[in-house]
């Protein structure tokens, strides 16, 4: 692990095992337990939802973690964190460009565009440590212990051909911008000002859940789902599932049809590295529907 190059809250590696487990080890210090942004140009064990390794060429993708204080939340909220953080990184993405982009979601936990991966999200629950700020820990009555969310979020910036690995259809951001026809703002280039613009949006996606509650930020994400199509396995009592994303119900769980029409709601499923079925049309947005 190299150095940190400490920006306020925000601490920038060249070189990291991780952003999730580095935060960790910063929170657990009282000299960086402030931190609220780790950022690395590369990870040499980096991880994606169900321990899959994440694995990005230097300086090919912004990298980050960012660290959200729970304390007004109880433990389920992991089942639509990655929402939150979905719709906050395309928010980022929609206001520095200043129009709608050509990217939706993707249960539970993928920004694509053209059936193609684009970004991926990890959500990790820890217990709020004593080392937090006073001002940020929990109250010591709350019903649930106090604890952290360590929102993990990876964005292919630009992927040349050899990178582009075809067995797990990714796109870079710089692939979206030639399909919406527009160019990148400088913004875009530097994954630390990206990083620093994620961190607003998805502080208020928490705040709008407090006010408005969970079923309003799923009905927003479900605007932009294009999950319909796409091949996902799972387990119910004691049998696999397999079938093809045919809804998201307004509680946030995937429904998914087999192949003999019967249709399984659940939030536990694994998307499979299988094309969608036939949609040659690109998606258009004609406004933010955020």
């Amino acid at each position: 692990m190299t150095s940190a190059t400490p920006y306020d809250n925000l601490f920038h590696y060249s070189e990291i095992d991780s952003t999730q487990d580095q935060a960790r080890r910063l929170l657990a210090d009282p000299a960086t337990a402030h931190v609220r942004i780790v950022l690395a140009d590369f990870q040499t064990s980096g991880r994606g939802r169900e321990g899959r390794r994440w694995c990005a060429p230097a300086k090919s993708s912004l990298l980050a973690t960012l660290v959200v204080r729970m304390t007004d939340f109880s433990l389920d909220c992991s089942r639509w964190l990655s929402f939150a953080a979905g719709i906050a990184a395309l928010q980022m993405l929609e206001e520095i460009v200043g129009r709608p982009l050509p990217i939706g979601f993707r249960w539970p936990n993928d920004l694509i565009c053209e059936k193609k991966k684009l970004a991926g999200i990890l959500i990790e629950l820890i217990p709020t440590p004593p080392t937090a700020e006073p001002d940020q820990a929990a109250d010591a009555s709350s019903q649930a212990p106090p604890f952290t969310a360590l929102v993990g979020v990876g964005i292919n910036l630009q992927l040349t051909p050899s990178q582009n690995d075809p067995t797990i259809k990714a796109i870079s951001l710089k692939e979206v911008f030639e399909v919406a026809g527009i160019s990148p703002p400088p913004e875009l280039r530097s994954p630390t000002e990206m990083a620093r613009r994620l961190l607003s949006p998805m502080e208020a996606e928490m705040e709008r859940v407090r006010q408005t509650g969970v079923s309003d930020l799923i009905q927003r994400w479900r605007r932009r789902d294009q999950s319909n199509g796409f091949s996902y396995q799972s387990q119910s009592a004691g049998k696999i599932i397999t079938g093809r994303a045919c809804g998201v119900s307004p509680g946030g769980a995937l429904q998914i049809q087999t192949a003999e029409g019967e249709i399984f709601t659940t939030w536990s499923a694994s998307h499979l590295p299988t094309d969608p079925l036939s949609r040659s049309e690109r998606v258009q947005f004609s406004g933010n529907v955020f």
